[in-house]
C-alpha cells in the first residue's frame, strides 16, 4: 500500500541525497563487493547526468529513448 511522504520526511530525505553528492566520489567503493549471488547489469544508456546546476540534489531518471537521426539521415 502506497502512502504519501511528509514534507518533513521527504526535506530529510533530500538533505540525505545532498550529502552523498557532496561527499561520495566516483574514484573510491562505498559498498561492499557482493558474496552470494549476481549483481544485475545496468543499460548504460540509462545512466545520465542531471542537467547544468542541479548536480547536486537532483535524481535524473530516464523515462524514454528516442533514436537522433544521423547527419547523412537528415535530408
Amino acid at each position: 500500500m502506497a502512502r504519501e511522504i511528509a514534507i518533513e520526511e521527504c526535506e530529510q530525505m533530500h538533505r540525505k541525497l545532498e550529502l552523498i553528492h557532496r561527499a561520495w566520489t566516483k574514484e573510491r567503493e562505498y559498498l561492499a563487493p557482493n558474496t552470494v549471488g549476481q549483481l544485475a547489469e545496468l543499460d548504460h544508456a540509462q545512466i545520465v547526468a542531471p542537467p547544468h546546476g542541479f548536480e547536486i540534489g537532483c535524481v535524473p531518471i530516464t523515462i524514454r529513448q528516442e533514436m537522433v537521426p544521423l547527419d547523412n539521415d537528415k535530408k
